[in-house]
C-alpha cells in the first residue's frame, strides 16, 4: 500500500487530490487509492505492472521500475488482486488503484500465517505472473556517467538480464536499496559519489552487503586497485575492457551467489561477511522469541528487522534461496526435530513450534527430512532402552 500511495502522491501535481477508499463485504476488503494526477492511458493500465514499464504522458514520465510488479506479486501471494482503472465524475478524471484481499486466507496449512501460500496458489501465481516474476531474470544495476559507455554496457547484458541504470553513485545507492539487484557494475570516476565510495556504502549496509560488485575504471595504478578491493569490490576491470571478460565475470559472480544461496542451511549457515551473519542471527532470534505468537506476521517481522516487506523478501531470497514463509517453516521444523528427543509427544511439539494441525506438521516434517516424526521418536526410544 505504501508503494501505491507514494506513487499517487508523486504523480499528482500541486493542489491535486489523493484519497483512500475502503469497501468491506462478507468475504473481501477492497482498498482503493484514487488521485486526479497525470493519469494513465486505458490501453496501458495492464502494462504498468510489468517490470521497468515507462509511460510518457504530457511532460511527465511514469517509471514504475519493479515496484508495481513486486506489489502485484505480494498481493497475489496473499490470494488478492490488484487493478488499475479510470473513473470520471463532475470533478474530472481519476486514476484508481484497487487492492482486493480476502478477509480469511484459505488456511490449509495450520501454521501461524506469514505469506501463506498453498501449493495450488504457488502454481497459479507461476502461471499468471509471466514476466512479472522478477525471480526468473537476474537484475543488474549498471552505473556510468558517460551515456555512450552506459549504453554499450547495457546492450551487453540486456538480453540476458533485467537492467537498472544510474549515472552517479548517489542515484545508484538509492536504487540499490530500493531494488536489491543481483549484481552491481559501476564506473570508478563519477560525480557526487565515486565507484569506490558506492562500493563501500553497499558493502557496509546490511540490506545490500551481499550484492557482488564489479568496478570499471581507466585508472590502472596499483593504489587505486588496492583501494577498490579494500572497499569490497569483487572484481576490478580496467578500460578498455573485453566484453566477453566482463560478461563472464558478471555471470560467474551471480552463479556463485546463487550456488551459495541454494546451499544455505537454516541455523547452520556460514557467511563471508559479518552483516549477513547478523541479519540471519536477528531473524532467527525473532522467530525463536515469537514461535507461537498469533501476531507473528510479515509486517511484524519487517518492522522489527527495520526493513520494508518487499526488501526483506528480496534480501532473504538472495542469501538463502527461501521465501520468508519457507524460511520460518524450515526453522520451525528444525526446532521440532530437536524437541523430538525430549519427553514431549508429537502433538505437543507441533504446537510448540507453531503448527496447529498435527497431520500437516507430520506431512511437512517428512517432506523436509524424509521420514515421519514418529519414526524419530521410536528410534530414540529404542536407543534409550538399549
Amino acid at each position: 500500500m505504501f508503494n501505491l500511495l507514494s506513487n499517487a502522491i508523486k504523480y499528482t501535481p500541486e493542489h491535486g487530490t489523493v484519497y483512500l477508499d475502503l469497501i468491506e463485504n462478507d468475504h473481501t476488503i477492497a482498498i482503493s487509492i484514487i488521485d486526479n494526477g497525470i493519469g494513465i492511458a486505458t490501453d496501458n493500465q495492464f502494462k504498468i505492472f510489468e517490470e521497468y514499464y515507462r509511460e510518457e504522458q504530457a511532460n511527465d514520465v511514469i517509471g514504475t521500475g519493479i515496484g508495481l510488479a513486486l506489489t502485484k506479486q505480494i498481493v497475489q501471494q496473499h490470494e488478492g488482486d490488484i487493478r488499475c482503472s479510470t473513473m470520471n465524475d463532475e470533478k474530472g478524471q481519476w486514476t484508481v488503484f484497487t487492492v482486493s484481499l480476502p478477509k480469511q486466507i484459505n488456511q490449509k496449512t495450520g501454521v501461524i500465517p506469514l505469506e501463506i501460500l498453498t501449493k495450488e496458489t504457488e502454481e497459479a501465481n507461476t502461471t499468471n505472473l509471466g514476466t512479472l516474476d522478477i525471480s526468473l531474470k537476474q537484475t543488474i544495476l549498471i552505473v556510468e556517467d558517460n551515456s555512450e559507455l552506459l549504453a554499450a554496457v547495457v546492450s551487453l547484458f540486456e538480453e540476458s538480464f533485467s537492467i537498472i541504470t544510474a549515472v552517479n553513485g548517489e542515484e545508484a545507492l538509492s536504487k540499490a536499496l530500493e531494488y536489491i539487484p543481483d549484481l552491481i557494475i559501476s564506473d570508478l570516476m563519477m560525480p557526487y559519489m565515486d565507484g569506490a565510495q558506492l562500493c563501500q556504502a553497499i558493502k557496509t549496509n546490511m540490506t545490500t552487503c551481499h550484492i557482488p560488485f564489479i568496478l570499471l575504471t581507466a585508472v590502472t595504478d596499483n593504489d587505486s586497485q588496492t583501494l577498490a578491493l579494500e572497499h569490497g569490490a569483487n572484481i576490478y576491470l580496467t578500460k578498455p575492457f573485453d566484453n566477453k571478460q566482463l560478461f563472464l565475470s558478471a555471470h560467474n559472480l551471480i552463479a556463485v551467489s546463487q550456488k551459495r544461496s541454494k546451499e544455505f542451511e537454516v541455523k547452520t549457515a556460514i557467511f563471508d561477511n559479518e552483516l549477513d551473519a547478523q541479519f540471519i542471527s536477528s531473524l532467527n532470534q525473532l522467530i525463536e522469541e515469537n514461535i507461537q505468537s498469533d501476531g507473528f506476521d510479515v509486517n511484524f517481522i519487517a518492522r522489527t528487522m527495520g526493513m520494508s516487506a518487499p526488501i526483506l523478501y528480496r534480501k532473504l531470497k538472495a542469501i538463502s534461496n527461501l521465501s520468508l514463509n519457507n524460511y520460518v517453516k524450515t526453522y520451525r521444523l528444525n526446532k521440532a526435530k530437536e524437541l523430538l528427543t525430549s519427553a514431549m509427544n508429537i502433538s505437543e511439539i507441533a504446537y510448540a513450534v507453531g503448527f496447529s494441525d498435527r497431520k500437516y506438521f507430520s506431512k511437512e516434517f517428512k517432506k523436509q527430512f524424509g521420514y515421519n516424526p514418529s519414526e524419530q521418536t521410536t528410534n530414540s526410544s529404542q536407543t534409550t532402552e538399549t
